[in-house]
């Protein structure tokens, strides 16, 4: 075998068709090794290149707001009973009657006076005293025998314990502490009020917003079929088939739609504020609402006479008034026990430093505060018309809770079929301009036509909404008139 063979032998056994002997690569094996390193490179480049677009992309998602969560109407009715900060004062209130009647019990109990002293005479006290002899001997004969004594200036300790126990004014006692317990039910029932009104309140802005998010839809699509009127329009005005002021007609009533946009969604936000400031939550809490199902309620008489009576029983405002009334007469017995004398029983025990026993002492102790020239008459006169003043209160109470009763049963009526006649008028000026739109796309009709078809239907579905926000509030004002939450 000749050199040559050799070398060709071992080049064509060497990985890659390197050779040891000339170090260099053929042609082919150089070419695949630069693809490698240039789609490498290319790679790297690209990881490069749209590292940042990562980073970005990860930092958005990071700062990306969490996702609104649905509130239902129960849920913030329930939320607001308890978060509200309304009804935490209202609470804290029925809490402080609580512990004001507590403190009023006491009274029940004896009086026990703790007292205690400390006494240091400046000086040396001193006496005469004469002796056995009488004075009066002493004064005729001319004779005066004394005897000279001196008390050292001295540090003296003294204390006394006294427990009173009152007798005839517990009968004064126990009618303050049930003025007391008027004051607490009537606090509980204030707080009662308070939850109701909240109630209506979350309620009625709650259906307020759901109407404003139909309000929405309903402007979305009023602005899809005019952005769809206004491009059939740029295509008739290149071919001179329509007027400019037309087109500019349908431009002007789309951007007012825009306009109306933007205001129902600053409307919206502004009332999800308010939502949350009721809910005593942050104001900026994201949430969105769901639509409410329609309480097909059909009162009938005699179920709504029942519920009226139930309501003339469980109404704050008029338990209220009954409590006063309580209130006003135990007020009236209380200025008439004044006329009673205060008799108590009291015992007591003093001592000395000096002396090395105590003493006791019991006693019986009246009191009378009389003549009082009228004052206590005069005032008890006072309070007895407070009293009828309060049973007035009650009989007009109970006129106002029925007439609002009445009237807010017949307005749910009302809104009920002002409902039905809106859905009827909203449904046919919708199949008009729907039966417009197409003659109008044939040439049937004008345009001027089709623009009064459409505000036709525009001003029927504002109707509609109307009508049903206002058929929520009654209902939501009937059961607040009914006692019912």
């Amino acid at each position: 075998m000749s050199k040559a063979d050799i070398l060709n032998c071992k080049q064509a056994h060497t990985p890659g068709g390197w050779s040891p002997l000339t170090g260099k690569m053929s042609e082919e094996n150089l070419f695949r090794a630069g693809l490698k390193r240039l789609i490498v490179a290319a790679v790297v480049i690209a990881v490069l290149f749209n590292l940042p677009a990562y980073c970005e992309t990860g930092q958005k998602r990071q700062a990306e707001p969490a996702a609104s969560q649905i509130l239902t109407i129960d849920q913030a009715v329930s939320m607001a009973k308890t978060t509200n900060r309304a009804m935490k004062n209202a609470w804290l209130e029925v809490q402080k009657t609580e512990d004001t009647l507590k403190a009023a019990k006491t009274a029940f109990f004896p009086s026990i006076e703790f007292s205690a002293s400390v006494t240091r005479t400046l000086k040396d006290m001193k006496f005469n005293l004469m002796s056995d002899a009488s004075p009066s001997s002493q004064l005729y004969s001319g004779d005066s025998s004394t005897t000279a004594v001196t008390i050292p200036a001295d540090t003296d300790v003294s204390g006394a314990v006294k427990i009173t126990q009152p007798l005839s004014q517990l009968y004064r006692i126990s009618v303050e502490v049930e003025i007391e317990r008027k004051t607490h039910e009537i606090a509980a029932e204030r707080q009662r009020q308070t939850r109701q009104d909240i109630v209506n309140g979350v309620k009625k802005l709650y259906y307020e917003l759901v109407q404003s998010e139909s309000t929405l839809s309903a402007i979305s699509e009023a602005m899809a079929f005019y952005r769809e009127l206004a491009r059939l329009l740029d295509d008739q005005l290149r071919q001179e088939t329509v007027l400019r002021y037309e087109v500019l007609e349908v431009k002007a009533q789309l951007a007012k739609y825009e306009y109306d946009e933007m205001t129902i969604k600053n409307t919206i936000i502004t009332m999800k504020e308010q939502m949350n400031e009721l809910l005593a939550r942050e104001i900026s809490t994201p949430f969105e609402v769901v639509s409410v199902p329609e309480p097909e309620m059909v009162l009938k008489e005699e179920d709504f006479s029942e519920s009226t009576m139930r309501a003339l029983k469980e109404r704050p405002d008029i338990r209220m008034s009954e409590l006063t009334a309580m209130q006003a007469e135990f007020a009236k017995k209380s200025k008439a026990s004044e006329y009673i004398p205060d008799l108590s029983l009291a015992f007591s025990y003093h001592t000395l430093s000096n002396l090395s026993v105590g003493f006791t002492f019991a006693s019986v102790v009246l009191t009378w505060k009389q003549p009082d020239w009228g004052k206590t008459w005069h005032e008890l006169a006072a309070r007895k018309r407070a009293l009828q003043q309060a049973e007035n209160d009650i009989e007009a109470a109970r006129e106002k809770a029925v007439v609002d009763i009445n009237k807010t049963k017949r307005k749910f009526a009302e809104t009920r079929k002002l409902l039905d006649v809106r859905r009827l008028n909203r449904e046919s000026a919708q199949d008009k301009l729907s039966t417009s739109l197409n003659m109008y796309k044939a040439g049937s009709i004008l345009l001027k036509d089709l623009l009064k078809d459409q505000a036709a239907m525009a001003e029927a579905d504002r109707l509609c909404h109307e009508a049903h926000g206002a058929y929520f509030s009654a209902r939501a004002d009937l059961d607040k008139a009914l006692s019912e939450e």
